[in-house]
């Protein structure tokens, strides 16, 4: 009598066991993806502040490397006024990697907030050592240029102040040593013929007396004149 083969089915316990790994690995990728950011920060965030930044990015680090966003965290940044722009890059698992770029103050505005030199108007108090410029807005592009132009070429001196009064009349304050001013009158655009006569004509003249000088009148097409202050004689006064 012949006895029946029977065939027994084999479990596949090596690819339950590879599914069994996938799964925990998968697991394991997936909580430290969802571990919240650290932030590491470069570049220029002086005036920001690494706690400013880290508080305002906190909520968006929480969703971790898989449920945060490049557009959550420029929103973050966008309410940080001194903050120009960032690179934005996620390093695996928990990593936040910025490089920042900030504004560069030019002046304070007589009604509030910073001008950078990029013409943009920042909501930040007004800080010392900065010009005070009195202009509308539709005209600070225009300001932010000339004063970018105003100290390349006038060498060695600061300025405390630019006013730009109905007219298109523009007025400086300028000065040479602490404590010194001296009200530069431009007249109306262009005013650039007006610059080189400061630096060309006017600047070289009255250089060994510039302590005396109380304003320079640039409003002639091709001459200047000279106000003196109290100190000076009044044969002295132009």
């Amino acid at each position: 009598m012949s006895v029946a083969q029977t065939e027994v089915a084999r479990f596949p316990w090596g690819a339950a066991a590879i599914v069994v790994l996938l799964a925990v690995l998968i697991g394991g990728l997936v909580r430290q993806g969802a571990e919240p950011l650290r932030l590491e920060l470069y570049g220029d965030f002086t005036r920001s502040g690494a706690p400013a930044i880290a508080d305002a990015l906190e909520q968006a680090r929480q969703g971790g490397f898989f449920a945060t966003s490049a557009a959550q965290v420029e929103a973050a940044l966008d309410t940080l006024p001194w903050v120009a722009g960032a690179d934005i890059e996620f390093l695996w698992p928990d990593r936040l990697a910025l490089r920042l770029r900030e504004h560069a103050p030019l002046a304070n505005l007589a009604a509030g907030g910073v001008l950078s030199r990029q013409g943009t108007v920042l909501p930040v108090p007004a800080l010392p050592a900065l010009p005070t410029v009195s202009a509308t807005p539709g005209r600070l592009d225009e300001i932010a240029a000339l004063l970018r132009e105003v100290g390349g070429a006038c060498a060695g001196c600061a300025v405390h102040g630019l006013t730009l009064r109905p007219g298109n009349q523009l007025a400086l304050s300028l000065g040479w040593a602490p404590e010194q001013r001296v009200a530069v009158e431009l007249g109306r655009p262009d005013w650039a013929p007006a610059l080189r006569r400061l630096t060309e004509s006017a600047l070289p003249a009255l250089r060994p007396e510039l302590s005396r000088v109380a304003a320079i009148d640039l409003r002639y097409r091709h001459a200047f004149a000279v106000r003196w202050n109290a100190s000076a004689t009044p044969e002295e006064d132009s």
